[in-house]
């Protein structure tokens, strides 16, 4: 492992340290939020859940990327 990856692993957990209050709340609100709204909507919960979840799993890819490569 090469001193840049090191330091983008690093500055990463600090990162996500620093955003935590916000993910936290963001991952009690959405649940509620996609349930609402896919009722609303008239639209099966299962469904907005699986956006939610495809999101999600974007997400992770994205900052696996991020340390892979250093590309934001």
């Amino acid at each position: 492992m090469d001193v840049a990856k090191v330091i983008r692993i690093l500055g990463y957990i600090v990162y996500v340290a620093l955003w935590s209050p916000v993910i936290l709340l963001i991952a009690v609100i959405a649940p509620i939020w996609v349930t609402v709204m896919c009722i609303n909507a008239d639209l099966p919960v299962i469904y907005g859940f699986r956006v939610l979840g495809q999101a999600f799993k974007g997400s992770i890819a994205h900052d696996m990327n991020f340390i892979k490569t250093g590309v934001w």
